[in-house]
């Protein structure tokens, strides 16, 4: 089976000055394969919003190839994409449901947009019916479609977004933290929906998170990624039974749990290293890792396999397994 998303070395860099530049995006390579959710982790500015702003095509890449069901798509410029019948099958569900939904328009109007955009054109009976199929979908009730944005709950506005995400019928969702901005009694409903619509529909999720725990619940895979490039991948039960990268155990460390389940914290010490102009011979992770050691600051370590799947960038994560 080929992979629907397929991204290899992958680079986006900016320019902040003269002779300056921020690596944000650094040699990434993953893949995501038809009906699977693969969830992206990392803490804030490791790349994870710059590497999703390339993949749904509004940020061109500085390098490295971006293909979608076998098409290469990260050659279109950005401006170019948003015509192409491909814009419809990418699509996002934002993280603030607040701030992604235009407060002008009503419920209907935030759902029917990219229909009119990316489906059109509609005779007004027919858009009518598939914006209350998909409110229907999500769990909205279509008495609330005439209302505003501020008229409606956190839980509802999720809905919203979701049903907006889901009218162009995209193959591949991308999920920025999409129930970090609501009340824990309402998260996991929505992820319950979530994951219900993936299997239902056959879509599949690039689900970026922090959380952990939402991680091992929804998806199969994860990749993490530290200072801009990735640092470990494999299925959720490998890298979470057998961290193969120091930094990877540290994450899951800070998982809060109770009783037998809890575990010593990790704490690192030193600062991140800065992602402007670093140096190709050093592991990122080096002067906070608490198992580094000289190689760590001349060689810098590759992906390697630890068993099928699994793969990590650690010199010494052979020796600890």
């Amino acid at each position: 089976m080929r992979p629907l998303l397929d991204v290899l070395d992958l680079h986006r860099r900016f320019t902040i000055g003269k002779g300056q530049r921020l690596h944000a995006v650094d040699q990434v390579s993953f893949d995501v394969m038809p009906g699977e959710a693969v969830g992206l982790v990392g803490e804030s500015g490791c790349g994870k919003s710059t590497l999703v702003r390339m993949l749904t095509r509004v940020l061109d890449p500085s390098e490295g190839s971006i293909r979608f069901e076998d098409r290469e798509i990260g050659y279109i410029p950005a401006a170019r994409f948003a015509r192409t019948p491909d814009r419809a099958l990418v699509q996002m569900v934002f993280q603030d449901p607040t701030d992604s939904l235009n407060p002008r328009f009503s419920a209907f109007d935030c759902i029917a947009d990219p229909l009119r955009r990316l489906k059109g054109p509609w005779k007004p009976p027919a858009l009518k019916a598939r914006v209350e199929e998909l409110a229907e979908m999500v769990g909205l009730p279509g008495a609330l479609l005439p209302r505003f944005p501020h008229q409606l709950s956190g839980g509802q506005k999720a809905r919203v977004g979701i049903a907006r995400a889901l009218g162009p019928q995209p193959r591949l969702l991308i999920l920025d933290e999409p129930t970090s901005a609501l009340d824990v009694s309402v998260q996991a409903v929505v992820l319950k929906l979530l994951d219900d619509l993936r299997r239902r529909l056959g879509m599949s999720y690039l689900f970026v998170s922090h959380d952990l725990n939402v991680v091992r619940l929804l998806c199969e895979r994860v990749v993490v990624m530290y200072l801009g490039k990735v640092v470990e991948i494999g299925p959720v039960t490998e890298v979470f039974d057998h961290p193969a990268h120091p930094y990877t155990r540290a994450l899951l460390a800070a998982i809060p749990a109770l009783g037998a389940g809890a575990g010593a914290r990790v704490r690192l010490g030193g600062e991140p290293r800065s992602p402007i102009n670093p140096s190709p011979d050093v592991c990122r992770f080096f002067g906070r890792c608490l198992e580094g050691q000289s190689r760590c600051e001349t060689e810098m370590p590759e992906l390697r396999q630890m068993s099928p799947g699994h793969r990590g960038a650690c010199h010494f994560a052979e020796e600890r397994s």
